[in-house]
Formats: structure tokens, sequence, C-alpha cells
């Protein structure tokens, strides 16, 4: 495997380099900050030696790199650090554990007729091309394929993109379903007849139920009385009941996370179901879920205990209190 294939199996910040490699994804790129900015002397300056904006201002650069830059050979490495932080556990205590490892990128480009050219030493068919007017790649570049611009001084390359990881910034998106229709109706026929298990799960509640159970339903033995697609009031086994589904969030809609949320009702009496299923984060990894970072765990090369998810499902609990409802 060449590394620009490693890099991108990773999900790493080849993809910060987008306007290079054409891919999107994680990156720890730092923003400049105001120590960093240069003054308007130096972008003058730069300017001569490249391609300054039309408006004559520079663009907002959103994303920083370290380079090292080689002219003579038409080469520079793009700097960039994966971050590896971790949730080191014991039975007792969680810590957050803060590192990061460096991935150089070797890079090659060209400068002919006001394009610059670059690609990855690893992959020269895969090329980007960038407008100006410099035979030195120190300057600003304005991507041919986009609205993006890019800058390089001898020791920095800027973008006006933002690259981040992580799924903070993506909304939750919910699943249409179908309560009257889904398995959970079949479970609670089985938590209110004998013979019968009283089990439920999180992924009931996107699964059709069994005909005989619609057959139920039709026949009024589970006797709806309202309904919507999320919730239901209804007569069974001598009880009436609420149901309220509040989430349905899958993991392959949700980079990767489970979140479901329901309550069954009857009179002053609640059972709430709730599954969490996610990637381990700085505020999950505190001792109060030590109990729910255990389940899936490696050890790491330092010999600690460190968590991959946190899970945090009370199923049994819920079907407990559901078979207690209808007593």
């Amino acid at each position: 495997m060449n590394k620009l294939k490693f890099w991108m199996s990773l999900g790493v910040a080849v993809c910060a380099i987008s306007s290079f490699v054409g891919c999107s994804g994680n990156g720890s790129a730092t923003k400049p900050n105001d120590d960093a900015a240069e003054s308007s002397a130096d972008v003058a300056a730069e300017s001569s030696s490249g391609t300054a904006p039309s408006a004559g201002k520079e663009p907002t650069w959103k994303s920083q790199y370290p380079v090292t830059l080689n002219e003579a050979e038409g080469s520079f490495v793009l700097h960039f650090s994966i971050g590896n932080d971790a949730c080191s556990i014991t039975e007792s205590s969680a810590k957050w554990i803060v590192n990061s490892e460096e991935y150089p990128m070797d890079m090659r480009y060209k400068i002919e007729g006001g394009k610059l050219i670059v690609w990855s030493s690893d992959d020269e068919a895969n090329k980007s091309i960038f407008s100006g007017s410099s035979q030195s790649i120190v300057g600003i570049w304005k991507s041919d394929k986009d609205d993006s611009s890019i800058k390089f001084t001898k020791d920095a390359y800027y973008t006006t993109e933002v690259f981040q990881g992580g799924s903070a910034s993506i909304l939750a998106v919910e699943s249409e379903i179908n309560l009257t229709t889904s398995y959970i109706m079949y479970d609670l026929y089985g938590c209110g007849t004998e013979g019968y298990n009283c089990v439920f799960s999180h992924w009931h509640f996107t699964k059709p139920a069994p005909d005989f159970i619609l057959d139920k339903i039709e026949r009024k033995v589970i006797d709806i009385h309202e309904k919507s697609d999320r919730t239901a009031s209804l007569t069974f086994a001598g009880k009436d009941l609420t149901i309220n589904v509040e989430h349905v969030q899958l993991d392959s809609l949700n980079n990767g996370k489970y979140y479901i949320a329901a309550t069954i009702q009857s009179g002053s009496n609640t059972c709430r179901f709730e599954h969490i299923s996610t990637g381990v984060t700085k505020e999950l990894c505190i001792a109060e879920n030590v109990r729910n970072l255990s389940d899936f765990t490696y050890e790491g090369n330092d010999g600690k205990t460190y968590s991959s998810k946190y899970f945090n499902d009370n199923d049994v609990e819920f079907a407990q209190c559901v078979s207690a409802l209808l007593k």
C-alpha cells in the first residue's frame, strides 16, 4: 500500500489538501492566529512573486500547514498531524489522553503558463491546477476547480477551506418509522402475553412486525385508538397505553452514532427506553461513564486499556418495566 492509500485508509489529512487530491475528511490543520498574520507590506512583497486576488485583498485563510519547500527540485513536503487522542480507562477511572503523530506528505509541482500544477509523489496521475502569473510557487493561487485559494510562503501553506473531523457540526438525521407496523408492537405483545418473552431491542424500531401481529392489531387484540408515525394510544392486556418514540437515529446516517429514545406510559407510570452507541469523545471520557465505556476496549502500546466505544442500552430494564406495566 502506498502512502496516499495508507493515509486515505485512515481517513486523515491527505483530505485536508483536497484542493490538491480532490477528497474531503479529517485534518488537523491549525487556523492562523493573529501572531502568524502577515503585515500588508509582507503581502505586497509576496504578491510580486505570486498572484494576488483581483480585488487586491487577500482571502481569509482558514487553515494552515507547515511546509518544507524545495524550489530547485520543484517539490515540497506538507507536514500534517493525525490526532490519536483516546480514552484510557480502569475499573473506576477514565482519562482523556491527548496525542498526535506527524505524517509528512511528499508533493511535486511545476509552473507552466501561469498555471501551478501540483500532485502527490505517490499519485502522479492525480493533479490539481491553480491559476496565477508567477514563476515561483511562493504567492497566492486560485483553484481552477472551485472558488478556493491557496498561498505558499517559504515555510507554510494556507488555504481558504476549513478542514475538521468529528460530527459535532453535523445535524442528527432522524429515520422514518411506522410505529404501529414495527417490530416494537411484537415486543409489546410478548410482554403482555403468557408464554412469550418480553424482549426489546433498538433495531426493532425500524424492523417490520410479523404478519400475525398485524392481524392482532386488525382484530383489536392490540386496540389502537390514535396513531401517528411515532406515537400511538392503545389498549392491550386490559391496560391503556401511550407510546411515544422520541428519536430514531441510525449509525449509518449519523456518522457512526446510534441514538434511540422512546417511552411507554400507563397512567402515572412511565418506562423509558434509551440506546446510545457512539465513538468516545472527551466529554464522554469521565469516571461516571466507566461502565458504559468498558464493553468495547483495546490495549494500547503503552499497556493501558482504552475504550473504543461508548455504549449505553437499558433494554433489559425497559422490558422489565413494561412487563410490570401490563400486570
